[in-house]
């Protein structure tokens, strides 16, 4: 009975050795989080975050139609902005971020030349993402934008989906102030929030775009802005 006694607290002693050494060598992989353990203890693994800024296009033809009517389809193309950081900086007034490096664009395809682009961006609202679509000229004037997805309260909703707010975006661009009250309409103090974050965000994108316009080594070999080239705004 003795020796057992002494037996035991040395097998415990070996076991929480063991323990530790396999928990450090199983640590988890980097960017993953644990969300939970069920009711028998096992891990259930939840992704990391996605990325602000990328967003699918999820009713391309409709979107299509509607901001382009006579358009046959579109295209997507990646602008990369990596070489422009200190025209970024200048432009937006801050150091460019992860989400600034590239700007992914759905290129509308016309019978004879492209009238224009599609961009979707994941802005950061008061209760969740909210889905942003950004229609824009071949020289980078917004012709229509709408919310396809958003977590927004419905008092907060109501004011961020009215027509006659959405239509206040037509025919803004890089140069725009975009301010609440002043080039776009005022909303509820509780819209506040979220629609500062759209308006930011819209700003940004028609940046990036200008940008890119105006640049050779931003746009696809395939593509000339001869507008852009000539200077016009």
């Amino acid at each position: 009975m003795r020796p057992l006694l002494l037996i035991l607290p040395a097998l415990a002693v070996a076991a929480a050795i063991s323990y530790a050494v396999l928990n450090r060598q199983s640590a988890l992989p980097a960017g993953i989080e644990i969300g939970k353990l069920s009711s028998n203890r096992s891990l259930v693994w939840r992704e990391p975050e996605t990325s602000v800024g990328l967003c699918p296009w999820r009713d391309q033809d409709e979107d299509r139609r509607r901001f382009f009517p006579n358009s046959l389809s579109s295209r997507d193309e990646t602008l990369i902005l990596s070489r422009q950081r200190p025209e970024l900086q200048r432009r937006l007034g801050r150091m460019p971020g992860g989400d600034d490096n590239a700007l992914i664009v759905h290129r509308i395809l016309g019978p004879a030349s492209s009238p224009g682009v599609v961009v979707t961006r994941r802005v950061r609202g008061e209760c969740g993402l909210i889905e942003l679509v950004l229609a824009a000229d071949s020289r980078g004037r917004v012709i229509g934008a709408r919310i396809q997805r958003h977590r927004e309260p419905e008092m907060t909703a109501r004011a961020l989906l009215s027509p006659s707010w959405l239509d206040a975006f037509r025919g803004k661009d890089s140069a725009t102030a975009w301010k609440l009250g002043q080039d776009i309409p005022n909303v509820p103090a509780e819209a506040r929030p979220s629609a500062e974050a759209l308006l930011k965000e819209a700003r940004t994108v028609l940046i990036l775009l200008d940008v890119a316009l105006r640049s050779n080594t931003s746009l696809p070999p395939d593509f000339v802005n001869h507008d852009a080239a000539a200077g016009h705004s």
